[in-house]
């Protein structure tokens, strides 16, 4: 006889791969949960953090995050926009990367 199913989980998994504006990243967890990640959002969200700071900890964080794939990242990310670059636009990819992570 063989064994009763056990139900499943039915909370949403968080997803090592993603595609964000086409671009495809694989992310795994011990990145989205390392402590300088975590704490690279913090400052980038602190309100009493300077302007400089916030931009020192973004870059630190995508380097994390992204790892062999930032300099990739970044080269996709300017040819779609016309062979530029901002940081408001690496900004919000971030914040589209973190959504499309964990949509809940």
């Amino acid at each position: 006889m063989s064994e009763p199913k056990k139900p499943q989980d039915r909370k949403a998994k968080v997803s090592d791969a993603v595609t964000v504006r086409g671009i495809n990243l694989t992310i795994p967890k011990s990145r989205i949960e390392d402590w300088e990640v975590i704490e690279g959002v913090a400052t980038m969200q602190d309100e009493d953090s300077t302007g400089a700071d916030k931009l020192v900890a973004s870059v630190r964080t995508m380097r994390r995050l992204f790892g062999e794939d930032y300099s990739r990242v970044k080269s996709e990310l300017r040819k779609a926009n016309g062979g530029t670059l901002g940081g408001e636009d690496m900004g919000s990819f971030l914040t589209e990367v973190f959504e499309a992570i964990n949509p809940n």
